[in-house]
């Protein structure tokens, strides 16, 4: 993945910093201007190299925070790119910058990296190892880094775990611009959390090392045109060269993939329609294992930079596992456990995000069970069978947890 690149390359690159522009002769051409933040500088400006030169079009890009080009787009804006789904749809809500999203084009995704010392001489291997005493961690909490940490932490399904690593915290970099500033002058910094680009001009100073697929997140770039270029075929054309097989490798040579392991999901026109049974009463991190499971497939799902408005999930529960639904006194008499169901939080946080946590009421016949029994968000239907077969006919996906 890092064959291509080169120091040079990348420095040309940075190097045309915030603003990298390129002119061509014709004092009469069109001039396309794009926005968006500097992580994706590097591929989008090779890009935009390629495509004037071959359509004899100016392409100026302007890369940076926000508040550098936000006044600018309004004015001259023909595309605006992102580094995450989050940003995009802060534009369009927020009108921050004049979006068509209609035209919206997802592109490439990253995954999360850490970034050590170029002896690593504290042997970090793998994500959790920055949760042990002493260490120092470095993170940026803005643009397409913002709840990345919480985002992998929340992997490990432990408030202890958040806590731990949130004492590690040393530095909060408010962009990374600020962060590879710190790296190079706080040799104390044990690892910084990071994107996979932001390795190639640090080479001299860190050591990338890859997070296992438990706790590595993905997030996408995108492009969409403004409303003052919507109808320019030009920008149109642009915008289909970005999702080419050809800048597919150029992006791919500053890291970027079209979806982990360059498997494409399958997605209905309509959105993301799963039905998810979980039956079997088996735990893995203190929570049961089926909870787990639907959340990493809502998670897989929305680190492709799908919305959650467009993810549907009903995990239906019976069998052995429906009592992980209790509420904490009942969970306490059917377990005969003093202890408060560890399942309530991850259930919570499931309701939260539009997964339907469904209960079987033939299940809960069974037990004597009663909707107050039942933690907040639970859906009693009429049976699992039943509703697994309604959701079948209406499109969803069967896994069997």
């Amino acid at each position: 993945m890092y064959a291509r690149p080169t120091n040079l390359r990348f420095g040309i690159a940075f190097a045309l910093g915030v603003v990298g522009a390129l002119t061509l002769q014709a004092s009469a051409q069109e001039v396309l201007h794009l926005y968006g933040p500097l992580g994706l500088n590097p591929a989008i400006k090779e890009a935009a190299d390629i495509f004037a030169a071959r359509h004899g079009v100016g392409v100026e890009v302007a890369s940076g925070p926000l508040s550098e080009w936000r006044e600018d787009v309004k004015k001259n804006g023909d595309l605006v790119y992102c580094t995450g789904e989050f940003i995009m749809s802060d534009f369009v809500r927020n009108k921050e910058a004049p979006v068509d999203e209609r035209s919206l084009t997802r592109l490439y995704v990253r995954p999360s990296f850490m970034l050590v010392r170029p002896d690593n001489p504290k042997d970090i291997r793998d994500f959790p190892d920055l949760l042990r005493p002493g260490m120092k961690v470095m993170l940026v909490n803005g643009s397409g880094l913002s709840g990345l940490w919480e985002n992998m932490t929340g992997r490990l399904q432990s408030l202890q775990n958040l806590v731990a690593l949130q004492k590690n915290i040393v530095v909060c970099a408010t962009d990374t611009e600020e962060a590879m500033r710190t790296w190079r002058e706080r040799e104390d910094i044990d690892a910084w959390l990071t994107w996979n680009v932001w390795h190639m001009p640090r080479r001299d100073s860190a050591k990338v090392i890859p997070i296992s697929d438990d706790y590595k997140i993905y997030r996408e770039c995108s492009v969409s045109l403004t409303e003052r270029s919507r109808n320019n075929p030009i920008a149109a054309e642009f915008v289909d060269f970005l999702a080419s097989r050809e800048c597919a490798d150029i992006f791919g040579s500053w890291g970027w993939a079209h979806t982990p392991a360059d498997v494409s999901p399958a997605i209905a026109d309509k959105g993301v329609c799963v039905a998810c049974r979980v039956r079997k009463d088996v735990w893995t991190h203190s929570v049961g294992r089926g909870l787990e499971r639907v959340q990493r497939l809502a998670e897989e799902y929305r680190s492709l930079g799908i919305p959650y408005s467009d993810i549907h999930i009903c995990a239906v529960f019976d069998g052995d596992a429906a009592y992980w639904m209790l509420k904490d006194q009942a969970y306490r008499a059917f377990t005969s456990k003093s202890e408060e169901n560890p399942n309530k939080a991850l259930i919570d946080k499931l309701v939260a995000s539009g997964v339907s946590v469904e209960i079987s009421a033939q299940t809960m016949a069974e037990h004597g069970w009663s909707k107050d029994d039942l933690l907040a968000g639970i859906r009693v239907v009429s049976g699992a069978n039943a509703r697994i077969a309604d959701l079948g006919s209406k499109g969803y996906a069967y896994l069997p947890f």
